[in-house]
């Protein structure tokens, strides 16, 4: 997979073998439940590279509007796990998080959550380069994270909430994902996969001239993450 990540801007893909980039993974899940029925209203499996620590689980984190539960947990689990979740997703079965954070296998039982059907973008298992202004939950530090959609066909907020009930909705996970989902409408009910750069952590360039001013390049620096290389890399 090494060989594959440093095309920049490019559509790429994920190799099965991707374990030894990639180790824990957070999986960020919001979601809406009136008696026992679950809506999705938003999640993102998020990749951490081999030298990313694991973070602690803080928990879920619940608010009641009326007859509607709001919850949101961040699952810390395994990179192989979050990554089969992912493709669930992609299939129609989106699996609740248990009561004690971890998120359980998908067999008949398990506790799932309704969503529309899903249109990728890109066509697995192919993902694109993304910046921060597309999706608001990416870090700076991720450096040319590759993502994958899943775009619900149709999500219907009105079946959930109220115009009123839905403003304290949005003002709630606002709270929790310190972004609003008021200004990224287009987001609610979706799935998304975030790879960062298990390889590199920044790619810093600039223009330079010649000790005789007669051309002009561009320096690049690579800046390699703990345990990697960028010897051989393409761009």
């Amino acid at each position: 997979m090494k060989s594959d990540i440093p095309r920049i801007d490019c559509t790429q893909s994920l190799d099965p073998s991707f374990a030894e980039d990639y180790q824990a993974a957070v999986v960020h899940v919001a979601w809406e439940r009136k008696q026992q029925n679950r809506t999705l209203l938003l999640a993102w499996a998020e990749l951490l590279p081999s030298e990313i620590p694991e973070p602690i689980d803080d928990g879920e984190v619940s608010e009641r509007i009326q007859d509607s539960y709001l919850y949101v947990r961040h699952v810390v689990t395994t990179a192989e796990r979050a990554l089969r979740w992912y493709r669930d997703c992609a299939s129609g079965t989106v699996v609740r998080p248990a009561n004690d954070g971890t998120l359980p296998a998908n067999v008949p039982g398990v506790g799932t959550m309704m969503v529309s059907s899903f249109d990728e973008e890109p066509p697995w298992p192919n993902l694109v380069c993304s910046r921060s202004p597309v999706l608001p939950f990416l870090s700076n530090w991720y450096a040319c994270p590759r993502v994958h959609h899943l775009i619900p066909k149709n999500f219907d907020l009105a079946r959930l909430w109220t115009d009123r009930q839905r403003i304290r909705a949005e003002q709630w996970l606002a709270e929790q994902f310190h972004f609003s989902l008021a200004d990224h409408k287009t987001l609610w009910g979706s799935v998304h996969l975030v790879a960062p750069n298990p390889v590199f952590r920044q790619l810093d360039r600039r223009l330079e001239a010649s000790a005789d001013a007669t051309c002009e390049g561009i320096l690049l620096h690579l800046q390699a993450r703990a345990g990697q290389d960028v010897a051989g890399m393409h761009l």
